[in-house]
């Protein structure tokens, strides 16, 4: 028996010597070729593209590791058939052909962040994942072809921020048929230049996109594209666009067709340029004529479009604004667009008075919203809102001499108080509620 225990403990003890000590090892960004195409797959880990001093495109990670690229590499995210958490991708400068944000075909991603300032993207911007990239030669992928919401490929959020650079095509969601269940994009910065934006994917499902842009050259916009897409909203707030789509562009190529099903879709434009406006088509090309008259929503300011062709539109759902301009002393001027023809109605003054008083401090008075900065022309709810109009607050204090506190609320500086903050929150939270107006869209 003693035997037995010693030779099974110096087994033991050998193996100690003989098995090799494992190491986890940490995802790094890989390079790889499928289908004959380049890839760099980040796996998940934080990059960033640029270019060196020698003008090559590199990607940099970890602490200041680099890899450097062809021109035609389309960067990924996440990784190839296989789950990420999150991925992070930051463009400064550069080319390369595609960026795409979550994994490549069979993967998940939670969430997929992409922020672009420089550099020239000659492909695609795909904020979800990659169903389809990479053809059929040499590659035994098979493409996923089933049930939009059912996609292997998925994303769950995008962030996607372009803020400078040249961009051939931007997608929100995935390519291919793919699922993407969240996205949010915005663009900002003059020096951005994006020849097609669409709010969703290239193909399969978008659940919901949210699209802001506020500054940056776009030759075309579209909410869809192909598959199907739940909800758009997009706030053009500045920036040029040549030719915007409410719903897609219902064009129809040798390879494509813009088809894609829009369930919701409101587009609201209260800056910037857009030179010509299009209700665009649903479920459908345009050859067949399937405008997206029940589902498309487009709420402006006519002073920035210039050529709205309102073919299509329902009359309910084509909604002109003004501008609405509002003062409290000693803060700067804030704006709101309104549709022409709102009122306000005693629930929107009484919600707009209780948030106010919440605001001030004790020894001040609310007296009301005003047409002039005299505070003579009082607003009421018979006025209606049809042309631009300033608006003033009237707040008084009570007392010369309020006494010391401890309490700021008690004591503020005039700007401390910021009524234009909370008129804003009241604005733009209660529509439906505050303004007596038709439109569905706001009940």
């Amino acid at each position: 028996m003693k035997k037995k225990i010693l030779f099974g403990l110096c087994m033991f003890i050998a193996t100690l010597f003989i098995l090799p000590t494992v190491k986890a090892a940490e995802n790094v960004p890989t390079k790889d070729t499928i289908g004959g195409k380049n890839f760099l797959f980040a796996n998940g880990v934080p990059i960033v593209i640029s270019a060196n001093d020698e003008g090559k495109t590199i990607v940099t990670y970890g602490d200041n590791q680099t890899i450097e690229l062809e021109e035609d590499t389309t960067v990924v995210g996440g990784s190839h058939a296989a789950d990420v958490t999150s991925t992070n991708i930051k463009m400064i400068g550069g080319t390369v052909k595609n960026i795409v944000g979550g994994g490549l075909h069979q993967s998940t991603v939670k969430t997929a962040d992409i922020t672009i300032t420089g550099g020239t993207v000659t492909g695609q911007v795909v904020g979800g994942g990659a169903a389809s990239f990479s053809g059929t030669e040499g590659d035994s992928h098979t493409w996923y072809n089933g049930d939009y919401q059912n996609s292997t490929t998925v994303v769950e959020k995008v962030i996607l921020k372009i803020e400078g650079g040249s961009i051939n095509t931007v997608y929100g969601g995935g390519e291919g048929i793919s699922n993407t269940h969240e996205v949010e994009l915005t663009v900002t910065g003059e020096d951005t230049n994006i020849a097609w934006l669409c709010a969703a994917g290239s193909n399969g499902y978008t659940g919901s996109s949210i699209v802001t842009i506020e500054d940056g050259t776009i030759a075309e916009y579209a909410s869809a594209n192909r598959g199907e897409v739940n909800s758009v909203e997009t706030n053009i707030e500045g920036g040029t666009i040549t030719t915007l789509y409410v719903g897609t562009d219902g064009k129809e190529g040798s390879t494509w067709q813009d088809d894609g099903k829009i369930n919701d879709v409101n587009v609201y434009v209260s800056g910037g340029k857009v030179k010509n406006a299009y209700i665009g088509y649903n479920d459908g090309l345009a050859k067949d004529n399937k405008l997206a008259t029940d589902v498309g929503m487009l709420m402006y300011n006519p002073a920035f479009i210039e050529n709205l062709d309102k073919t299509g539109f329902n009359e309910s759902y084509l909604i002109e604004t003004i501008t609405v301009t509002f003062h409290a002393e000693g803060e700067e001027p804030l704006s709101f667009e309104l549709p022409i023809g709102t009122k306000f109605n005693d629930e929107a003054f009484k919600m707009i008075e209780e948030a106010i008083l919440e605001a001030i401090p004790q020894d001040y008075t609310y007296e009301g919203l005003f047409l002039d900065s005299a505070y003579t022309n009082k607003l009421d709810n018979e006025y209606t809102f049809t042309n631009p109009v300033d608006v003033y607050i009237k707040v008084v204090q009570a007392r010369e001499a309020p006494t010391a506190s401890d309490n700021p609320k008690d004591n503020p500086e005039t700007a401390d108080i910021n009524l234009l903050l909370v008129l804003g929150i009241i604005l733009a939270g209660s529509v439906g509620l505050a303004y007596t107006i038709k439109l569905r869209k706001f009940n």
